[in-house]
């Protein structure tokens, strides 16, 4: 063999392996029992970020949908913290107007239900995850 690119499945994982001559002795033998791709050209090879999210069977990638759903719910809850964290600021800012209070906790309490109101079922491979983009999260700056 010559230089290349192999993915494996080693347990739960997949990792890649970029060799000079051969593959690892893993590599091989998850080349024959069909946990293995391998590829000549970097051009070829997944994105590394969506290794997290792969399982190889017989000689063909697939995406574990429920690690994507969960990745893309960890992000949403990050930036509704973050959206949270910002509205809190805004209610030390405004303590005095009652109106502008008010509307600050509707927004704060259309964050903290996001989890349960957003519908991961269309997040099946990672590029999906960057389509999880609730107007909550951008509308409750309306009030800032």
């Amino acid at each position: 063999m010559q230089n290349g690119y192999v993915l494996y499945q080693s347990g739960e994982d997949v990792r890649l392996e970029i060799y000079l001559k051969n593959p690892s002795q893993q590599a091989l033998e998850c080349l024959r029992c069909g946990k293995a791709i391998s590829f000549d050209s970097p051009k070829d090879v997944p994105d590394s970020g969506e290794l997290k999210f792969m399982n190889i069977e017989d000689g063909e990638i697939s995406y574990d949908e429920s690690k994507v759903r969960k990745e893309a719910l960890d992000i949403l809850r990050y930036r509704r913290n973050e959206a949270l964290e910002e509205l809190d600021k805004a209610c030390l800012r405004y303590i005095t107007n009652q109106e502008r209070l008010h509307n600050i906790e509707k927004y704060k309490q259309q964050l903290r239900d996001l989890p349960e109101t957003v519908d991961f079922t269309s997040v099946k491979v990672p590029v999906d995850i960057g389509h999880v983009d609730p107007p909550a999260l951008t509308m409750y700056k309306e009030v800032l």
